[in-house]
């Protein structure tokens, strides 16, 4: 998206101001999404992390509970 342009070289000048502002638009909503992209990462590495230690929690109580049982 951060590539997108619009070429009119043949097109009225009206036509071409729109593309450009089109262009701009384009570029500035490519930024902004690149933004969030970069403010969410953080936040669902976290999450992503926060869930595998919750599950090595929950796998060493269940091998803890089978050693306590054999014992």
């Amino acid at each position: 998206m951060g590539q997108a342009r619009i070429h009119l070289d043949q097109a009225p000048s009206e036509v071409k101001e729109l593309a450009q502002t089109f262009d701009k638009m384009l570029l500035r909503l490519f930024d902004a999404w690149e933004q969030q992209r970069l403010n969410l990462e953080p936040l669902i590495l976290n999450d992503l992390v926060a869930e595998v230690v919750e599950m090595a929690r929950q796998y060493s109580d269940r091998i803890r509970v089978k050693v306590v049982c054999l014992q």
